[in-house]
C-alpha cells in the first residue's frame, strides 16, 4: 500500500470514532476513549523528542502540567475552550524554550537528569502554591457534557498522529532523524544540531501542553498540582516505547494497549494490576524492543509478498 496506508487508516478511525458516540451512548465508554485519545496526544509529543531526536526528556510533566494549569485558569476565566487550550500549549513551549538553552546542551542521562529535576520543581511549586482544589462554575455545569470533550480529544490525537506523519517525510523531521543517530556527523554534514533539538523540544512540548490543557477541560474538580505527577512524564515513556518509538502509529498502538489493559486489569485485578500490567510491559520489550509497531510491519511484509518499503530511516521512522 505504501505511503497511502497511514491516510487509509486515518481515515477509517475518524468515521469509526466520529460515529461510535452515535451507537453507543454510553459515558464509561467515552470515558475510556478520551483517555486513549489523551495518551495518544502524549506519546506522539514524546515521540518528537525521544523517537525522532533521541533525547529522552523526563520533563514531560513539567509541560503537561503547565498546560493544564494556564488552560484550565483561562478557560474558567472565560475564554473559550479551543483558545485555552491552546493558549496551555503555548504556555508549555515557553517553559520550554527558557529550559531548552542550557539543558540542551547536556547529553545522553545528563539531559534526561536535567529535565527531571525541572518536574520535581514544578511538581513541589504547584503542590504548595495551588493547595485549593478547582471547581467548575456553576454555568459551565450546568452545561458540561463529556461528548464534547471526546471530539476535542478525537481531533486533537488525529491532528498530532499527522503532525507525526507528516514530519516524518520533512526536511525538519530528516535532520532530526540525522541527530538521533550521530550529532556529531550530522553537524558535519550541515545540520544545525543544537537548532533541531530545541525545535524538536518545543514542538514537543507545546503538544504535551495541549494534552495537559485538555485533561484539565475534561475534569470536573482538579487540583493543580496533578497535572505536574511525575507520573505522566512515565506515562508519556510507557505509551511510546510500548507502541513503537520513532513511528508513526507506534503511541497510537501504545496508547491502545496501555488503557486498555489498565482498565481491564484495574477492574478485574485490583491493586494487583499494577504488578500484572509491569510483568507484561517487560514481556513486550522483550519480544517486540521495536513495539508493536514491528507487528504490523510484519504483517504489511507478509501481506506486500515480503518486498520491504524504503523509508528515510529504514531502521526506524514510519512514514
Amino acid at each position: 500500500m505504501g505511503r497511502r496506508w497511514p491516510a487509509i487508516v486515518l481515515i477509517g478511525l475518524l468515521v469509526a470514532a466520529a460515529g461510535l458516540p452515535l451507537v453507543i451512548p454510553l459515558g464509561y465508554i467515552k470515558d475510556i476513549l478520551f483517555y486513549v485519545f489523551l495518551y495518544i496526544l502524549l506519546g506522539q509529543g514524546f515521540n518528537v523528542l525521544a523517537g525522532y531526536t533521541g533525547l529522552v526528556s523526563l520533563g514531560q510533566a513539567a509541560f503537561f502540567g503547565m498546560g493544564a494549569l494556564v488552560g484550565r485558569m483561562l478557560w474558567v476565566a472565560g475564554l473559550p475552550f479551543y483558545l485555552s487550550i491552546g493558549a496551555g500549549g503555548l504556555a508549555a513551549m515557553i517553559v520550554s524554550a527558557i529550559i531548552g538553552f542550557p539543558c540542551l546542551r547536556l547529553k545522553g542521562a545528563y539531559f534526561s537528569m536535567g529535565t527531571l529535576a525541572l518536574t520535581i520543581i514544578c511538581n513541589l511549586m504547584a503542590t504548595n502554591v495551588f493547595v485549593t482544589e478547582s471547581f467548575l462554575p456553576p454555568a459551565y455545569m450546568a452545561g458540561y457534557s463529556n461528548t464534547t470533550r471526546y471530539y476535542a480529544a478525537l481531533v486533537l490525537a488525529l491532528a498530532s498522529t499527522i503532525m507525526v506523519w507528516r514530519l516524518a517525510s520533512s526536511k525538519l523531521g530528516i535532520g532530526m532523524v540525522a541527530v538521533r543517530e550521530d550529532s556529531d556527523a550530522a553537524g558535519s554534514l550541515g545540520v544545525y544540531v543544537f537548532r533541531r533539538k530545541l525545535q524538536a523540544l518545543l514542538i514537543s512540548a507545546f503538544t504535551t501542553g495541549v494534552a495537559g490543557a485538555l485533561f484539565a477541560y475534561y475534569q470536573v474538580a482538579l487540583y493543580y498540582y496533578q497535572g505536574f505527577s511525575p507520573l505522566w512524564s512515565f506515562d508519556a515513556i510507557l505509551v511510546t516505547f510500548i507502541g513503537g518509538s520513532g513511528t508513526f502509529f507506534g503511541p497510537v498502538y501504545g496508547a491502545i494497549f496501555y488503557v486498555g489493559l489498565k482498565e481491564i486489569f484495574a477492574l478485574t485485578l485490583g491493586k494487583g494490576h499494577v504488578v500484572i500490567f509491569g510483568i507484561i510491559f517487560i514481556l513486550v520489550v522483550l519480544f517486540f524492543p521495536r513495539g508493536l509497531a514491528s507487528v504490523w510491519e510484519k504483517l504489511s511484509l507478509i501481506m506486500g509478498g515480503g518486498k520491504k518499503t524504503v523509508r528515510p530511516d529504514a531502521t526506524k521512522c514510519d512514514t
